[in-house]
């Protein structure tokens, strides 16, 4: 991987590691895992001579990038693998095999490389209003509590939790 490559991948799991409470703690692997996808994106957006190639590394479904023009297989996401990525990339059989690009955060149905869809995460209009009107109602009620908790306190829901549990 060019010095520029490693840089950015470098830059995108710092982002990702910052998402958590314990991230210094996490494997690089652990981080990209799941994040192929979306690092080609965003590869391909920062690199614009590379391309997004859907296929199956080692049998396994999975997203990488190439330069057309030197066949270089450039996988920000290769740390997930044991092999250090040196496997087999198979790109799939236009037309046989559409590659997952993620799930509806609303609903959770998979949604497909060349679906329609509204975003990377949602399948459709109707899940996009039913996301926003959840997100608003969450907000109108930690408005109106100040509390995000208070009202599953007040509901009786942690009644049956073991008290000896610390949190």
């Amino acid at each position: 991987m060019k010095p520029e490559h490693r840089e950015y991948q470098q830059e995108l799991i710092a982002q990702v590691r910052s998402l958590y409470l314990n991230g210094d703690s996490l494997s690089d692997a652990s981080l990209v895992r799941g994040q192929c996808y979306e690092f080609c994106k965003k590869f391909v957006e920062r690199f614009p001579n590379l391309v997004m190639i859907p296929g199956f590394y080692n049998g396994n479904e999975h997203w990488w990038c190439q330069d057309p023009e030197t066949g270089e297989i450039v996988d920000p996401t290769v740390e997930q693998f044991l092999d250090d990525g040196q496997g087999e990339y198979s790109p799939h059989c236009e037309g046989k095999y559409r590659a997952r690009v993620g799930k509806c955060v609303n609903c959770g149905v998979v949604l497909l490389e060349g679906d329609t869809m509204v975003s990377a995460e949602m399948c459709s209009d109707s899940c996009a209003n039913s996301f926003v009107a959840y997100l608003n109602s969450e907000l109108t009620r930690c408005a109106v509590t100040g509390n995000p908790t208070e009202d599953l306190a007040d509901s009786g829901y942690f009644d049956d939790w073991d008290d000896d549990i610390p949190f």
